[in-house]
């Protein structure tokens, strides 16, 4: 497969990547906790 790639000798493939969305939606949130308050800027 590396040779069909143009990868040289010697390299390793790592990692992965997962891409699409689950067969039965989306699980239902978790409850958040009263009070709290995230601000990102």
């Amino acid at each position: 497969m590396y040779d069909e790639l143009g990868i040289p000798e010697g390299y390793v493939g790592i990692g992965n990547c997962i891409l699409g969305y689950p067969a039965e939606g989306f699980p239902e949130a978790d409850a958040r906790h009263e009070g709290r308050v995230i601000e990102i800027a």
